[in-house]
């Protein structure tokens, strides 16, 4: 690989983008697309892919990026995915 090709993030946080949205602003875009294509509505799935692509910059924006730190602060730990992590509620651990 030559240096001409090589990508040199500005950031060390910068986030992986699709184009020009980061990877969950694409999701939130493209997937109700795609949903509504198969079931033959695109127009309603364009026009929620949208909405939630513009709810989810306006989100991000008020909150910060690292919004999933939030998450995991105000979310129940039941629906904690990542089953390593310790539960929220926990706030001193005595060793």
């Amino acid at each position: 690989m030559s240096e001409s090709q090589l990508y040199i993030p500005r950031n060390l946080d910068e986030p992986a983008r699709f184009l020009i949205w980061t990877m969950d602003e694409a999701m939130a875009l493209f997937l109700p697309i795609f949903v509504g294509v198969f079931f033959n509505h695109a127009l309603l799935g364009l026009a929620l892919g949208a909405a939630s692509n513009i709810g989810i910059k306006k989100f991000k924006s008020y909150i910060g990026a690292h919004y999933k730190r939030w998450l995991y602060w105000y979310f129940p730990s039941e629906l904690n995915l990542l089953k390593s992590t310790p539960s929220s509620t926990i706030r001193e651990y005595v060793g």
